[in-house]
Parts: structure tokens; C-alpha cells; sequence
């Protein structure tokens, strides 16, 4: 049996539930690992599980089976420090590994950020990650914007949490106003009469960059905030994101899956760097612009 913790906000979750999917595909017994949900240390951010909300069930892990894999006697305890764990992997680093996908048993943790782990799936992803059904009145008039702007762009800011002193020194300091002045202008170049849908979990934040880089670019652009969902709803904010034709993304995994889950083939820009601390290479995909 193979078990993969599931872990983190909307994008890490769907990242993980991709390579359960895969693996699924495989003929794998796999299960997957909640429980980071249930009790969320003091100090940390609260996260929630988007179980209830996949298309697609997966099997629960119970703590016995979860247990089962690190043995609780005395001396699996002293072997598991030393080697920590044969039956356990832990992803150290952002890059693909093929090889992991070769395993048919063991406790996984890691974020599997890159489209190699599932890149034959994507129709089998896109169906199990529709969260359109869910839309509320106000956000499908917003789709019935987009849809009537045939050059939609998404456009997201990722402050908040990004800009704190725990996460700033990894994603700080990346998508900076220099970083959204270059993407819109491309897209300006590129296309006629572009509207921007902002996206944003720190509007302040992000009328801060807007309004830089209305100041550095001495031009107008159409563009919108798109509000009303709060962190517990932002799936339909991915909807949202998703329908748009065009992408400048941030350095964020939620920007990642509302830019793969479209069906439309248009222009995605992306920062020339993903975070401070790591090599993330494998996390971009073919045909985005990239741009510093």
C-alpha cells in the first residue's frame, strides 16, 4: 500500500491529489493521509482539506494503516532516526522524480509539483478538479464578463501571507512591480484591447502594484478586482481564473492550476524564478514567456 499525506492550501492539495491520480492510474494501491486537517497547531496557518469538494474520491488512509508503516516498537524507533524510515520518503527538494512513481508501497510526503508526474492525465484532471457546479449568482456574472471579453487575462497578486517574515525570505521579493509593468506591457504588445481580472487574497496589497504600474506605464488598462471569496472559497476564484484566455501568474501553485485548468490556448507569463531557496524548474510548463 502506498500512502500520500495530503497537505497544504488549494494549490499544494491539487498538486497531490495529480500524483494520487497517476499513481491511481497505475493499478497502485493508494490511499491518502488527512490528518494534518483535524488538529491545526497553534501558530500555523489553518488550511482546509478540499476532500468533500474532488470528483473523485480517494481512499482514507485510518491511523492504523498510517501507523502501520512506522512501526512503533522501541527499535524501529532508533532505526527510523537513523535511516528515517525505509517506508517513508520525504521529497527534499522541488524536481521531478520518476522514480518515486516506481514504488508500490510506503508513506509519501512531498508537494509533487510538476506536470511530469501526470502529464498524460490532463483530461482526467480537468474533470476531477471541476469545481464549476459550485459557482455562486455574483461570480458566474463575472463569467458572463469573460466570456464576452474574448481577450480575458488573469492576472493574480499573491500578497498576504507571501509578505510575512516566515515566507517572505522564500517567495519575496519575486513578482515585484517591475516583474507585473514587464507582463502587462507584453500583453499589451500582443494583443487588442486586453481586459485584466485581478485576483488577489490582499487587495491593498494589490491596488499598491496596480497603481505602480499605471504610474510607470503612463497608460490605462481595462481591468477589474474580482472579490467576494474569501480563503474558504477561493475554488471558485480558480474557476474563474481558469476561464480566462491569458495568464500573468505569480509565483504561486494556485496561479499554476487556474493557468492549466483552461481550455484555452493563450499567452502565460511566469516569473523567471518560483522561490529564494530552490531550484523549481520542473514546475514550469512548455510555452510559457518567462520574465523576471
Amino acid at each position: 500500500m502506498i500512502i500520500v499525506k495530503i497537505m497544504g492550501g488549494l494549490g499544494n492539495q491539487l498538486f497531490q491529489y495529480a500524483f494520487v491520480e497517476k499513481l491511481k492510474s497505475m493499478g497502485k494501491d493508494v490511499k491518502v493521509d488527512l490528518s494534518v486537517y483535524e488538529d491545526t497547531p497553534e501558530g500555523t496557518t489553518v488550511r482546509d482539506s478540499i476532500y468533500d469538494m474532488l470528483n473523485t474520491k480517494y481512499e482514507i488512509a485510518t491511523q492504523e494503516e498510517i501507523d502501520s508503516l512506522f512501526k512503533r516498537d522501541i527499535w524501529s524507533k532508533i532505526w527510523r532516526r537513523i535511516s528515517k524510515n525505509a517506508n517513508a520518503y520525504y521529497e527534499n527538494e522541488p524536481s521531478y522524480k520518476p522514480e518515486i512513481l516506481k514504488r508500490t508501497s510506503g508513506y509519501l510526503v512531498g508537494y509533487w509539483q510538476s506536470e511530469k508526474y501526470f502529464k498524460d492525465m490532463r483530461s482526467r484532471i480537468v474533470e476531477a478538479f471541476d469545481f464549476s457546479e459550485m459557482m455562486k449568482d455574483g461570480d458566474a456574472a463575472i463569467l458572463d464578463d469573460q466570456e464576452s471579453d474574448t481577450e480575458s487575462v488573469a492576472l493574480h497578486i499573491r500578497g498576504g501571507d507571501y509578505l510575512n517574515n516566515l515566507n517572505a525570505g522564500t517567495f519575496g521579493g519575486i513578482c515585484t512591480k517591475e516583474y507585473y509593468c514587464k507582463a502587462i506591457e507584453y500583453i499589451a504588445q500582443k494583443i487588442k484591447n486586453p481586459k485584466f481580472y485581478i485576483f488577489t487574497n490582499d487587495k491593498e496589497y494589490a491596488k499598491k502594484i496596480v497603481n505602480a504600474v499605471l504610474d510607470s506605464t503612463g497608460e490605462s488598462i481595462n481591468y477589474q478586482f474580482v472579490e467576494g471569496n474569501d480563503e474558504s472559497h477561493a475554488y471558485i476564484d480558480l474557476v474563474l481564473m481558469s476561464k480566462c484566455k491569458h495568464h500573468i501568474l505569480a509565483n504561486s501553485s494556485f496561479s499554476w492550476w487556474g493557468e492549466y485548468l483552461s481550455d484555452q490556448s493563450g499567452i502565460t507569463i511566469a516569473p523567471s524564478k518560483w522561490t529564494n531557496d530552490s531550484d523549481n524548474k520542473d514546475i514550469y510548463r512548455e510555452n510559457w514567456v518567462v520574465m523576471q
